[in-house]
């Protein structure tokens, strides 16, 4: 596993288009990306590094919504960081294989997300609810459950 240091995962979740939120004096700072809600809290400890398992964690929410949001995070004018690239890359090759991969783990969880269609009808709610443009191939999605 790659390790990643504070600045190389911040820089991740402000391109995706989260925002710095105060910072409450604590050990995480917290990151908010205000058109789809989503919430994300970085280690910040003194040592600048981050947990490999907690990094790539935070990555796959940075995956979601630059996806949501139509932004190539890959992009050389980010200056993201060879050990994000790589992995942001794995996770595409996994997404490609089955597209609920694109959902992190603790969001499929959290909302009984079993299938491809469940991950679709999923992805359809939160492109709506955020006024986003919804891509011809999930407006046609039916409700399942």
């Amino acid at each position: 596993m790659a390790t990643y240091t504070y600045k190389e995962i911040e820089r991740t979740l402000l391109a995706c288009g989260f925002v710095e939120q105060k910072n409450n004096n604590g050990s995480h700072q917290l990151f908010l990306d205000e058109k789809t809600g989503f919430v994300q809290p970085l280690p910040k400890h003194s040592n600048g590094m981050i947990a490999p398992g907690t990094a790539e964690s935070i990555l796959c929410y940075a995956i979601l919504v630059a996806r949501l949001k139509n932004i190539n995070i890959c992009n050389d004018r980010y200056k993201l960081s060879k050990n994000v690239i790589d992995y942001i890359k794995k996770q595409h090759a996994k997404i490609k294989q089955n597209s609920i991969f694109l959902i992190p783990s603790a969001i499929r969880t959290q909302h009984n997300i079993a299938s491809f269609n469940d991950a679709k009808v999923f992805m359809r709610d939160i492109l709506k609810r955020c006024k986003l443009n919804i891509p011809k191939k999930l407006q046609q999605i039916e409700y399942c459950r």
